[in-house]
Formats: C-alpha cells, structure tokens, sequence
C-alpha cells in the first residue's frame, strides 16, 4: 500500500506512453534509419554508386568462397560497420544504422552494413536539412517527456494513500493507515480484542465485515 518509487516509476511511465511518446520515439528511430541508409548510400556515390559496391561484393564473395577458409581473413575484404561519421554542414554527427540516437545504442543490435568511415554533406544539402528537422524533433519529445516526468512526479509529491485493513481474526488486527509520500501520517487501528469495550468491540467487527467483504451469517455457519 505504500507509495514506493517502484509504483511511482510506473505511474510517471503509464502517463508518458498515454501521451503517445514511446510511439512517437519510434517513429523518429525508423526515420533515422532511413536517413543513415540514405547518407550511406550518398557517400557511396548514390543509387548507382551503391547498386555498382553491392555487385561488386558478390562477385568478391564468389571468389572468397573459392579460396581455403584458413587463406582468409576473418574480418573480410570489404569494411563493414553499424555506423559512419557524418560532417553535416560543419557538424560532426555518427549516423547508426540502427537509428538509435548519438551514443544511445545497443551493440547487440547492431545492424552492420558495408559503409565508408566517414562522409561530408553540405549545411545546405537535403539530407543534412533532414538531420536538423530530426534533431528538432528529438529535442522536442525529450522536453515533452521531462514535462510529464516532472508535472506527475509534483503531483504526486504530496498525494496522500489511505488503506483499510483486516484479517480473518473479525474485529481485531484492523484498522486504517494514512500515507504521504510513502510515510504513515496518521493511523487508528483497533486495540486488543480483551482490552476493548463492548463498543468498540461492535465498532472494530463491523469495519473488519466492511473491508473483507464476509458476512456475519458466514461466520456463524462455519
């Protein structure tokens, strides 16, 4: 019953996926992809340039295949990496094929393609536009998603939990706690069964019928 971080970490994640954030992030991932594809592809000479690199690895691969397996080096003939540096206009940007953002990635995720180390576009060319609109994007979520972070988690600085509690002992071992951040603030719960009056005995079974939902008529059939 108690207002932990845990619960707190999950009502706070609850109200970002409502927002529709998550959803949005992956969006913005799967159009990263594409323009890592679509930088890759440029660096390589465009479309054709591109389509003439994958040929001509097939071929180098139909004759490795050829050759003894202990002729050949592990790593292969043609450079493969799961993200190229990018010179967009003066800034220098890693574009992941994965479309993870900056240093955020999974390296068992990776997806490895054949790729130059580095590549330089223009402040003015199409793609390093979309790079600048992509980031825009990405910096807007963030905030968004640190607004609804911090506008529940104030909401829930002082948000007050009251519980009821009873057990199978009617009318004793019951009561009512009162919790602020996690703390009890206030409490009343009933005494010892032999210590209480006759009123409070009637006052303390008829909560504890209350909150467990049993009968009388149940307790006297058994």
């Amino acid at each position: 019953m108690r207002l932990t971080n845990q619960i707190k970490q999950q009502i706070v994640t609850a109200a970002i996926a409502k927002a529709g954030i998550p959803a949005e992030a992956e969006d913005l991932r799967l159009r990263r992809v594409a323009w890592a594809e679509a930088v890759r592809v440029d660096a390589l000479g465009g479309k054709e340039g591109a389509e003439a690199v994958d040929k001509a690895i097939k071929a180098i691969e139909k004759i490795m295949s050829s050759i003894p397996s202990a002729l050949a080096y592990s790593s292969g003939a043609i450079r493969h990496d799961s993200s190229m540096y990018v010179n967009c206009g003066g800034l220098s940007v890693r574009a992941r094929f994965i479309g993870n953002r900056g240093d955020c990635f999974d390296i068992r995720a990776c997806t490895v393609k054949p790729t130059v180390d580095s590549h330089t576009i223009k402040a003015d060319h199409p793609l390093s536009i979309e790079f600048r609109q992509l980031e825009e994007e990405a910096k807007s979520l963030i905030c968004k998603r640190e607004t609804i972070e911090t506008s529940v988690n104030a909401a829930m600085s002082g948000i007050n939990i009251i519980a009821k509690y009873a057990d199978e002992d009617i009318g004793s071992n019951c009561g009512t706690l009162t919790f602020m951040d996690g703390n009890i603030v206030a409490q009343e719960c009933a005494g010892r069964w032999i210590e209480m009056s006759e009123q409070d005995r009637a006052k303390w079974s008829d909560f504890a019928y209350e909150v467990t939902g049993r009968s009388r008529e149940e307790d006297d059939e058994e």
